[in-house]
């Protein structure tokens, strides 16, 4: 690992290592089960009310006071012994993920990362083990999610997020179960943008993997998790998207599905808890783009903010965006209707342009491509029209290089297709061809 990547000392203090004995996996298979969260919180209760610090269990004076606790049934005295006692085995497994390169921050520890200790509160995991420079943890970041059925549409508009990420020097955020998580792993590496990942299991696996050392190693990266590298996951799958939407300032729902999946319960579960001034937590952001589904529909009628590719293609800097009041330098949020009218509204020129557009994808074309073979186009209105025929299925895309296409098929028939079979064109190709210049104009 380069000398540029700030790595912890691993000098755990008195009170670290007794979180770590009490709560971690890094421990023989035959050794006592450690504590889960709910039980490291009820046992940090009793030793607040008892004027007690995790250091003071490793300590005989300590321990012996453990004979006071109540019995709970799940934190017993002799549960607790076993765990304290069990302290070496820990320490081993520990030293073992630190030559690995590898690291682990108590929720003690001042290296913590502020913002999980201040927005999840008693849901905060007890321990956070990484890999990669934790300070990327600290930095400002904007986390993306969406659905494991996001469409062409959505991961075409993260992917201009993450550029717009890359270049405005903002960590992505992705982890958890989201489903476009790989998708986004592989946009960062192709823009050299910063990423936190965050895993739910798995994470000495992933440290693994040759891609993701050579972002680690550059410093781009960091992967931390809630559970030990080696174990099976004991947090549910929602409490790795709570700790995800934590570690950034705002978050970007690019794909939901209404009422199903953990992007929908983790977004609602947010903007409840904000709403109740829960938590002092980011804006919730969500796509707001023809076909917009219902699914983000709804977490915009429950308060999340719209956010288009018009406001994506702004000089603004991406956290500007995360401001409240949501009018920021006299900017309105659109409202669910105005999305479906502006929907609308590219739903009527699209068939105008189709026809002219059409032609030049019988060969792979960038939008770049496309706009300078389109007179007074500009590049995101070309994108903006060829991601539309990517969601009608009239053409596709491709990554690395990014490339849209017809299907081939369509080239194929070429001969056989006139203008007029385009959807909702006009009888001649010439006669839309000025239109759609006009159109282009106005757009």
């Amino acid at each position: 690992m380069p000398d540029t990547i700030s790595v912890p000392d691993m000098d755990l203090g008195a009170d670290g290592r007794a979180v770590l004995a009490l709560c971690s996996s890094l421990r023989s298979p035959d050794g006592p089960r450690p504590l889960d969260l709910n039980a490291y919180n009820r046992l940090a209760a009793w030793l607040q009310q008892n004027d007690m610090r995790p250091a003071d269990l490793l300590e005989p004076e300590g321990r012996a006071r453990l004979d006071a606790m109540p019995d709970t049934g799940a934190i017993t005295s002799d549960r607790l012994l076993a765990l304290l006692e069990d302290e070496a085995s820990v320490l081993e497994g520990l030293d073992a993920w630190k030559n690995a390169g590898g690291w682990v921050l108590p929720r003690s520890d001042a290296s913590y990362p502020a913002a999980v200790r201040r927005r999840m509160r008693h849901r905060a995991p007890a321990l956070l083990y990484g890999v990669g420079d934790p300070a990327l943890l600290g930095r400002s970041a904007i986390a993306v999610a969406g659905s494991q059925e996001a469409g062409e549409a959505a991961l075409a508009f993260a992917r201009r997020v993450v550029e717009r990420c890359a270049g405005d020097g903002v960590p992505v955020v992705a982890g958890g179960r989201s489903g476009i998580t790989k998708a986004l792993v592989d946009m960062a590496r192709d823009t050299r943008a910063s990423m936190v990942g965050v895993l739910p299991a798995g994470l000495g696996a992933a440290a693994c993997r040759q891609s993701v050392q050579s972002a680690i190693d550059s410093g781009r990266m960091v992967l931390v998790s809630a559970v030990a590298p080696t174990a099976a996951p004991r947090a549910t799958s929602a409490s790795g998207v709570r700790l995800m939407y934590a570690l950034a300032t705002g978050i970007l729902v690019v794909e939901s599905r209404d009422r199903q999946g953990q992007t929908w319960a983790a977004a609602m579960d947010h903007l409840q808890r904000v709403g109740r001034g829960a938590v002092r937590a980011g804006r919730l952001l969500v796509r707001a783009e023809a076909p917009l589904s219902s699914g983000n529909r709804a977490l915009i009628e429950a308060g999340a903010r719209p956010f288009s590719r018009r406001m994506l293609r702004s000089s603004r800097h991406l956290l500007d965006w995360l401001q409240r009041p949501s009018d920021v330098d006299g900017h309105r949020d659109p409202s669910p209707l105005d999305v479906e009218q502006m929907a609308d509204a590219g739903a009527e020129l699209f068939p105008r342009i189709w026809p002219m557009l059409r032609p030049l994808l019988e060969s792979p074309r960038s939008a770049k491509d496309v706009r300078d073979l389109l007179a007074d186009v500009r590049l995101g209105q070309a994108r903006d029209w060829l991601m539309t025929a990517v969601d009608r299925g009239l053409a596709l895309r491709s990554e690395r290089p990014v490339r849209y296409r017809l299907p081939e098929q369509d080239v194929r028939s070429n001969g056989v297709h006139s203008a007029a079979d385009s959807p909702g064109s006009e009888s001649s190709g010439e006669a839309v061809a000025g239109e759609s210049e006009s159109a282009a104009q106005k757009a």
